[in-house]
């Protein structure tokens, strides 16, 4: 970080990552407006496979912020895994919903065991 830069700055600069569980035939393109786009697996995967998908989405996670999205579509074991690693990394889960053509937002903030829904 540059002197003239503290951490402020710097959370104002950063562009929120909305990860995508898996490139399929769907067009996101709406779900821009809320960061950038990442595909963390593409093609088939089997859904038995959790240590695979694991796997590919650490390498993806790893550098997410409590700021960032999960895009809900896809298979439900994929969401499951993505659900769990980022609410353990932040505490919080923020997810883009897709309803009547467009994106709803919903925050969830865990506070000693309980959710806080935003």
């Amino acid at each position: 970080m540059s002197p003239m830069m503290n951490k402020t700055t710097e959370r104002i600069r950063h562009r929120p990552k909305v990860f995508i569980i898996n490139r399929g035939c769907h067009n996101f393109s709406a779900a821009e407006r809320f960061g950038d786009l990442v595909f963390m697996t593409e093609g088939m995967i089997s859904r038995y496979a959790v240590g695979e998908i694991y796997r590919a989405f650490e390498e993806h996670l790893t550098s997410s912020t409590p700021d960032d999205y999960l895009l809900v579509s896809g298979m439900s074991t994929m969401l499951i895994v993505a659900s769990g690693m980022l609410t353990q990394k932040h505490g919080c889960l923020n997810l883009l919903l897709y309803k009547n053509g467009r994106y709803l937002k919903r925050h969830i903030k865990l506070d000693n065991g309980e959710a806080n829904h935003e």
